[in-house]
């Protein structure tokens, strides 16, 4: 999932890049631009669905990162 929304990124970044260069039209800007839009939207939203789900673990990484952190500063 996270190769589909770095290929995405890119992809978008050029696009950008090739527009504000004035190389492409307008029109094939839009074209473009809103399926990889829709593209990054949807990865998010499922990224954060399994975030969301996965919470437990979220804090049980977050407290051990935290007592490690607490030992290197000691």
């Amino acid at each position: 999932m996270n190769r589909i929304f770095n290929y995405t990124t890119v992809l978008t970044f050029f696009l950008l890049i090739l527009f504000s260069a004035n190389m492409i039209k307008p029109t094939t800007f839009v074209v473009l631009f809103i399926p990889l839009s829709l593209c990054m939207l949807g990865v998010g939203i499922i990224q954060l669905k399994k975030t969301i789900k996965n919470r437990n673990n979220i804090e049980e990484e977050a407290s051990t990162f935290k007592a490690l952190l607490e030992k290197r500063i000691k």
